[in-house]
């Protein structure tokens, strides 16, 4: 009977024995996936922490060469841009699409409104002209052959 016994808590005891060797086994290989991971997450870390650096680098050159270039543009005028800036996400400015020249239509390309012929003659003519879009309020400009063109011929 005492035997039985023993037999039955050697068993148990090789049983639970096995069952610890699993669970070490395991542990240890979740050690090594958080080791891979904690190493894979320190070097996006660093990736990310260099990107940054990179794109606040980016961004400061870009308002130096904004405000640099704003310097030249009248009061008004720039305060027109940010305000359509604010309204557009950004997208102050929409080039003039040019439907058919034959026909003498011509259109926004933001929103798609026809621009009257007077108002693309304006931007012809006059090469500081602020003109925006009767729809969408954008400020509209030439395609940039137009705009050669037009200033070849002034």
């Amino acid at each position: 009977m005492i035997e039985v016994q023993r037999d039955d808590l050697d068993t148990q005891a090789l049983t639970q024995m096995e069952r610890v060797e699993q669970l070490n086994k395991r542990l240890a290989d979740f050690d090594t996936v958080l080791t891979e991971r904690s190493r894979l997450r320190d070097a996006a870390k660093a990736e990310s922490a260099e990107r940054h650096r990179d794109t606040a680098e980016r961004l400061s050159e870009l308002e130096r060469e904004r405000a640099a270039a704003a310097a030249g543009v009248p009061a008004e005028a720039m305060a027109l841009f940010d305000e359509v800036a604010d309204l557009h996400e950004g997208e102050a400015l929409s080039e003039v699409q040019v439907i058919s020249a034959r026909h003498r239509e011509y259109a926004c390309s933001a929103c798609s409104t026809e621009i009257p012929f007077g108002v693309y003659t304006r931007l012809l003519g006059e090469g500081g002209a602020v003109v925006q879009c009767t729809s969408c309020r954008r400020i509209l400009h030439l395609p940039a052959e137009t705009e050669a063109t037009a200033a070849k011929k002034r």
